[in-house]
């Protein structure tokens, strides 16, 4: 599950990792911004990952 254009959304072992992906600088923009609160939104009823 990684369709997103300014992240990199791995699941492993039920710990969900996120990367930015906007090189060079890694800006949070408000397109960027806008596709983070997407991205979370969905890990909320995620069920392959879990809250550390």
């Amino acid at each position: 599950m990684n369709d997103y254009q300014y992240f990199n959304l791995d699941i492993t072992g039920g710990v969900a990792t996120v990367t930015m992906n906007l090189p060079p600088l890694n800006v949070m923009d408000n397109p960027m911004m806008a596709e983070f609160n997407t991205l979370l939104d969905g890990l909320v009823g995620d069920t392959a990952s879990r809250p550390s």
